[in-house]
């Protein structure tokens, strides 16, 4: 097997993940494929702006995109759904190989066989000047929730809070969108330290 760069690899799983979802369309200026690793490579990087990672990205050779084009591909609900599709892609494919590969990091906990042990987390974005306001017009920004599977390692997004103006506590967010979760076996979550197993 012939050396590859990490970029390589995630682009690699990048095409599975999209050979996987029925929402991709043909997009001259901004391939589907393109939106996805420039979204990698905006996450994995450090960028002032949007504007900055879209300056960076035409001087490095990663070619053009006008900034309409790429902050209406970030607000496209079929390109939401695509990254859906294809992160719920990705995160099969790796338990499956995690899994193959016997990748269970409590195993020297036998008393945890049958469950799923979960931390939680949130991110809340700092530079909110785009988000609602509330009633007494502040900003107030929307969270990400994450889980991390503590029996593999791997981390994924849960769902998004607030946003909207209001003021959201994740812990009710968790609770509510752990239980919609498909647990297998039996879920417990924890998040800063609290437990509700």
């Amino acid at each position: 097997m012939e050396d590859q760069t990490v970029a390589e690899l995630i682009r690699e799983q990048l095409k599975r993940g999209l050979e996987r979802t029925r929402r991709m369309r043909s997009c001259e200026s901004f391939p589907d494929e393109e939106f996805l690793f420039a979204g990698v490579e905006r996450v994995l990087g450090a960028y002032d702006s949007g504007r900055d990672w879209l300056q960076r990205r035409h001087d490095q050779g990663h070619g053009y995109v006008a900034r309409a084009t790429a902050f209406d591909a970030l607000n496209s609900s079929r390109r939401e759904e695509m990254t859906r599709d294809v992160a719920a892609a990705l995160q099969r494919d790796l338990a499956r190989q995690f899994a193959e590969n016997g990748v269970d990091h409590l195993a020297v906990f036998p008393e945890l066989k049958d469950w799923t042990v979960l931390a939680c987390d949130g991110h809340a974005v700092e530079q909110a000047g785009h988000a609602a306001r509330d009633a007494r017009d502040r900003h107030v920004p929307d969270s990400s929730l994450y889980t991390l599977d503590l029996r593999t390692g791997l981390s994924a997004f849960l769902r998004p809070v607030g946003g909207d103006g209001r003021h959201a506590h994740e812990w009710p967010a968790f609770r509510a969108a752990i239980a919609r979760r498909p647990s297998s076996p039996t879920p417990c979550l924890t998040t800063n330290g609290t437990s509700c197993c």
